[in-house]
């Protein structure tokens, strides 16, 4: 399974493993920053597989054997990154709350060299910078996917990139099982402030884990998505990519800067049991197999072992 999600182009195209023969290819919504999440399985209780994918503008539901898009929900992704939890018949996407967009004067007013409004692409972006060539891409994708596509990218179009009246993010609780647009109809809550960007929320009896750099800590009711408690993790206070794990009644944090915090879980209680540093950048998400503990730094790979 491959997924592209970029301003310029987006879609979801499955492959045989054993042949390396495209099966099928599915058109998606495009955004303007587009999507850096991993898709997710799905398998309902009565129906096929279904992959779960949290894209630039829309939550996403397909049939993993034909690419059949069968439902979708706007409003809660904007540009995630982060993978959406499924567990039970819900989905948990994540991201940091939808801000109002840079306006056209910010972005691509400053390439407007005749200042009339318009930004005609081609003639008036020739700058061969890297940022410059990140920009033409950008800009080319909002004048085909939400312009008419004629090279010249106008405020109207820009505005139209950003969906202002219904912009994505937050920690959102999703019921799957729908069809269509499940928009209003499947959406149970959403926790739009204070979320981080990358790692992916873990749920522990029936609690949320939540974490965003500085090592800031907070938990939320699954059902409800009542804040219970939020505290920051104070030996490891850096940034985060890698996403919390939990084994043997115990999660653990690994921080970027190559700190492990394990952490004893109960809702508005936890309490933080153990620390370690091992003065490497961890960036991966720890693995857990049978009763070890897999840690990837930078230049080691650590196994501990029970649990």
């Amino acid at each position: 399974m491959v997924l592209i999600d970029t301003p310029e182009q987006a879609y979801l195209a499955a492959f045989d493993a054993r042949t390396g023969k495209q099966t099928w290819k599915t058109d998606r919504t495009t955004g303007f920053l587009g999507s850096y999440s991993t898709p997710s399985l799905y398998q309902p209780k009565n129906g096929p597989t279904q992959i779960i994918v949290a894209g630039a503008l829309e939550l996403t539901g397909y049939q993993a054997k034909t690419g059949e898009r069968i439902w979708w929900a706007r409003g809660g992704t904007n540009g995630p990154a982060a993978l959406p939890l499924v567990t039970g018949d819900h989905v948990y996407s994540l991201e940091p709350g939808g801000e109002p967009g840079p306006g056209f004067n910010e972005m691509p007013g400053k390439y407007d060299a005749n200042k009339d409004g318009k930004l005609e692409i081609a003639t008036e972006m020739t700058g061969t910078k890297l940022n410059d060539e990140i920009y033409r891409r950008i800009f080319r994708g909002v004048d085909r996917n939400d312009g008419n596509g004629d090279g010249i990218l106008t405020l109207a179009e820009w505005d139209k990139s950003w969906d202002p009246a219904n912009r994505g993010g937050g920690l959102v609780r999703t019921r799957l099982g729908g069809k269509g647009d499940v928009s209003s109809t499947h959406v149970g809550w959403k926790q739009p402030k204070s979320q981080p960007y990358v790692t992916v929320p873990l749920l522990v009896d029936g609690v949320l884990y939540v974490l965003r750099n500085g090592g800031i800590l907070a938990t939320y009711e699954a059902e409800t998505g009542k804040p219970i408690r939020q505290e920051r993790l104070k030996e490891a206070t850096g940034e985060y990519y890698a996403s919390p794990v939990a084994a043997g009644g115990k999660v653990y944090f690994a921080s970027k800067d190559g700190k492990i915090t394990v952490v004893k879980p109960a809702a508005a209680s936890w309490e933080t049991i153990a620390s370690a540093d091992l003065d490497e950048q961890i960036i991966a998400t720890p693995a857990i197999a049978g009763n070890r503990l897999y840690v990837r730094t930078e230049n080691t790979l650590y196994c501990f072992a029970n649990l």
